[in-house]
């Protein structure tokens, strides 16, 4: 996931959160050893790409953006509007709980950015636990939110997209009373299904998206 840097955690984080490996920084390395010259990341996770960041910084193969919640006590703390970052990074940096004119401004701005930078490959941090419904509860965005934001990164440049998953958090770890379950007790007990089947309408949005740019509508 994103919060894993080149050497673990990065070094102002408290933790890597629930990350062990940085797939999307993997991914973005990967191609541009196999002939990708300019290779896009965006990550709408949330949460910052801290890790992500970390790993592309600096380096004008890529270009790195995240729009994230900021403050408040927010998980991992980085991303600020006062942290420097590199040329090829573009924090967009929002209160929680994010708002849906503010991601769609921030969205805007992170594709006039990414045409800027004409990429060969986009590689979408796809998190969707800024969902009204989501346990991180940071956001107020839905399903019809990830479908725009998908559509707009896309119309943003005339190149291959691969969307690789990053937070939602749709199992809730205690059930309809509120106790706490034990370990083993059954991932039934432990399921919120309004939670899940929003996780699923917004997966469902950012995917339909998908296929409408690269094979058409209809």
């Amino acid at each position: 996931g994103h919060h894993v840097a080149r050497d673990g955690k990065t070094a102002v984080a408290p933790s890597q959160g629930f990350c062990l490996l940085n797939s999307v920084a993997v991914a973005a390395l990967e191609a541009s050893a196999n002939g990708f010259a300019k290779v896009a990341v965006v990550d709408f996770d949330v949460h910052h790409g801290n890790g992500t960041e970390d790993i592309l910084s600096g380096d004008d193969r890529f270009f790195f953006a995240s729009v994230h919640a900021f403050g408040g006590g927010t998980y991992p703390g980085t991303g600020g509007a006062r942290t420097k970052s590199a040329a090829n990074v573009l924090n967009v940096p929002l209160p929680p709980p994010i708002k849906k004119s503010g991601f769609r401004r921030a969205v805007e701005k992170i594709a006039r950015r990414v045409k800027a930078f004409g990429p060969d490959l986009l590689l979408l941090s796809a998190g969707f636990d800024g969902h009204r419904d989501d346990l991180a509860d940071l956001g107020r965005l839905d399903e019809e939110d990830y479908g725009r934001c998908t559509k707009i990164l896309l119309a943003s440049c005339g190149c291959p997209c691969v969307s690789i998953l990053e937070g939602g958090y749709g199992r809730d770890c205690e059930g309809d009373d509120g106790v706490a379950r034990e370990p083993g007790a059954g991932l039934a007990a432990a399921i919120d299904d309004q939670r899940l089947r929003s996780f699923d309408a917004c997966l469902e949005a950012h995917l339909d998206a998908c296929a409408d740019h690269f094979h058409g509508a209809g």
